[in-house]
């Protein structure tokens, strides 16, 4: 049953909410650099981790990088920034973008791409983006747009809703150097890697989109995404420690975001 929501979730409600996302604002620069601040962090996180942890084992390895660059951008996210700050539109660029690197990714950091055709069903939310756009330059407003508006609240709920449901219990969690190494990562590492890009173009002299930095900075400090323990059993990484960073990290990563959420 949670297989089944997990996946109205991604395929349907995500699909629908960036729709809305990008039917509403259009596209902005803005847009752009949270794609490149993202990028910037993953790919840098890459460069530091695959070296400075080659000497565990690869299934261990692999869920420890999957689980510091891959947050819950959506289920937890989204609700955590319409409580504190009314408004997902700039995370949904966010989202995208950690989807589709991750969908890319993933599947290689276990030495193995034969899961390569079932992560790349996890692209088929980035359709909403060209749908939204499509609405929005037609002008098409009305009943469609309330329903669109709708449907992503209830998509809201239903993010809320599964996140909570989601989260794994038992008896079989680990709390190590580990898992301080992945919550390190989310929560002081990846928003300090995040802001860089945003520093760099005030640098340069361009005003900064305070908005954007916000919902990028609430999204830098989530923690693991759920769907990394998916990945996890199904590229056989360390399924125990993906789970373990998941449940450990979900409190602390929800608290950061909040707080940033009402202080940015």
């Amino acid at each position: 049953r949670l297989d089944t929501l997990g996946k109205i979730n991604i395929y349907f409600f995500l699909t629908v909410v960036l729709s809305n996302s990008f039917y509403r604002k259009g596209i902005e620069i803005s847009d752009a650099l949270i794609s490149v601040s993202y990028i910037f962090f993953a790919t840098a996180s890459l460069a530091i981790l695959i070296p400075m942890l080659r000497e565990l084992d690869p299934p261990t390895r692999a869920s420890i990088i999957s689980s510091s660059l891959f947050p819950n951008a959506v289920n937890l996210a989204f609700p955590v920034l319409q409580a504190t700050r009314g408004d997902y539109s700039y995370a949904s660029v966010y989202a995208v973008t950690a989807i589709v690197f991750q969908s890319i990714v993933v599947p290689f950091l276990g030495g193995t791409g034969n899961a390569l055709s079932y992560s790349l069903r996890g692209l088929t939310p980035v359709l909403g983006i060209p749908l939204g756009l499509l609405l929005r330059e037609l002008g098409v407003n009305g009943h469609l747009s309330f329903t669109f508006g709708l449907l992503s609240d209830i998509g809201i709920l239903m993010f809320s809703f599964v996140a909570g449901l989601s989260i794994p219990v038992g008896n079989k969690w680990v709390i190590d150097k580990r898992i301080a190494l992945i919550g390190t990562w989310r929560i002081l590492v990846s928003p300090a890697m995040h802001v860089a890009p945003f520093l760099l173009l005030i640098m340069l002299g361009y005003s900064l989109n305070h908005e954007a930095l916000a919902q990028t900075l609430v999204e830098a400090v989530m923690p693991p995404a759920l769907i990394n323990i998916s990945y996890a059993i199904a590229l056989r990484f360390n399924v125990e420690l993906s789970i373990s960073s998941v449940v450990v990290l979900t409190p602390l990563g929800a608290v950061a975001g909040a707080i940033l959420g009402l202080l940015l």
